[in-house]
């Protein structure tokens, strides 16, 4: 029976020097610190861990880290901006992430991403809609301590845009509504958004947003408008990443059938 038993202990050893290691262990959510992923950037606000948090996990992910943080002009975090590791030498991707908003202790920090990649060099790229992108060359990975490339800034596109109205019947009775038809458009990108305002001097009469589905077109009911000759403005107050823009002046008149004839 001793003898038996001495046979298990030893296959039991060697299987277990056997068994794979993983390159990294994965720790508890998928960032690289629980406490707050800023804190290897900024060097504050988190806890010494230790080996007792560690839930056993054991992955074969890279173990080299590339972070920082998008912000817009103003110093601002910027979530959900898509971010790419790509080999400076082929120009592949390896590695993709979303920044986003990660809680700690201190509040939340907007703007955040990580990327898991292995020993290299790197050129990171960070797209948005509405901002230009931004790129880094020549990102040198060589050591286990994370690369962090700080805040690194977005800027808002500005692109122009085209505004085309007309009103659907010029000459009204006054008791009719005008009804204004417009359209706004770019050469650069898709209108998704803002607002289209139409004035009568500095009387806002009317203001309609865009959605996402309108494809930059409106239609906009002015109702009843007083009798005379009426100088209409139309403006689209854009949005981010595309500028405003003016219609030229819409001439309306109010007045009876027949005004005027003898």
């Amino acid at each position: 029976m001793k003898k038996r038993l001495s046979l298990l202990t030893v296959l039991f050893v060697v299987l277990s020097a056997l068994a794979p290691v993983g390159t990294a262990h994965a720790k508890g959510g998928d960032g690289p610190d629980d406490d707050g992923p800023l804190c290897w950037l900024l060097a504050w606000g988190c806890d010494d861990e230790d080996e007792d948090d560690d839930d056993g996990v054991v992955t074969t992910q890279p173990a080299y880290l590339i972070q920082g943080v998008a912000v817009d002009g103003n110093g601002k975090g910027v979530d959900n901006v898509a971010v790419q590791a790509l080999d400076a030498s082929t120009g592949k991707p390896v590695a993709t992430a979303l920044t986003y908003a990660s809680a700690r202790r201190t509040g939340p920090q907007h703007g955040y991403f990580y990327l898991w990649v292995d020993r290299g060099v790197y050129d990171v790229v960070l797209v948005k809609r509405g901002y230009d992108a931004t790129f880094l060359s020549d990102v040198s990975v060589r050591s286990a301590k994370p690369v962090s490339l700080g805040e690194l800034r977005l800027d808002l596109r500005d692109w122009p845009t085209s505004t085309v109205a007309e009103v659907l019947d010029p000459v009204v009775a006054p008791r009719q509504s005008v009804v204004v038809s417009v359209a706004v458009d770019s050469k650069r990108a898709k209108v998704t958004g803002g607002r289209v305002v139409v004035l009568d001097g500095g009387k806002v009469l009317a203001t309609q947003r865009l959605a996402r589905t309108d494809q930059g077109v409106a239609t906009l009911d002015l109702g009843r408008l007083p009798r005379g000759t009426h100088k209409l403005s139309v403006e689209y107050r854009g949005v981010d990443g595309l500028k405003s823009s003016k219609a030229k002046t819409l001439k309306v008149v109010v007045a009876k059938p027949g005004a005027g004839r003898r």
